[in-house]
């Protein structure tokens, strides 16, 4: 039941149902990340945190888990997220989300070269990746890269037609370069 409410998005029902699972005796991995991600989704970091440390000292391969550790450090802590991320490539040094992730906190903490690399990976793989296009044009933006970030934004708005992020980026790119 709680995988339906989390599938609808009504995360406080699904939180609740995942709740009682346990309550009911249930050690399912999987309901106790479900109970994590939420906590990570309403922005309540100082529950999931614990229950990704308690999964991931089971488990140290437990991708999901280090990838939620990570996501729930982005907001407070750049370099904990950077290194629970970098966890994951000493495994799996192609996995695609971990490098989207690692690109975005790069950026986040404007340390644009290794950035630009990790969402390269993901471009390798996936040519038309929302996030990574977005990625890519906003590191040549900061960079001030005006003819690259304006053909990241081009590629973004040509398969995202309506996509407001491109839209706008193009509007303030137009303001120092024009193709």
């Amino acid at each position: 039941m709680g995988d339906d409410y989390y599938a609808r998005g009504d995360y406080d029902k699904a939180l609740e149902s995942y709740k009682n699972a346990m309550a009911q005796g249930s050690n399912n991995r999987n309901v106790q990340r479900n109970i994590a991600i939420i906590y990570n989704i309403k922005k309540q970091y100082d529950l999931s945190i614990p229950i990704f440390y308690g999964l991931l000292q089971k488990d140290p391969k437990d991708f999901d888990s280090r990838i939620g550790l990570g996501n729930a450090y982005v907001s407070s802590d750049i370099s904990r997220a950077l290194q629970e991320y970098s966890e994951i490539l000493k495994f799996d040094a192609d996995h695609v989300l971990v490098h989207e992730r690692l690109g975005w906190a790069h950026y986040s903490a404007k340390n644009y070269g290794a950035a630009r690399r990790h969402f390269l990976k993901v471009l390798n793989h996936f040519h038309r990746n929302h996030s990574v296009l977005t990625g890519m044009g906003s590191v040549a933006m900061a960079e001030k890269k005006w003819e690259e970030a304006y053909r990241f934004f081009s590629d973004l708005r040509d398969n995202y037609p309506q996509d407001p992020t491109a839209l706008a980026a193009l509007k303030t790119i137009s303001t120092y370069y024009k193709p």
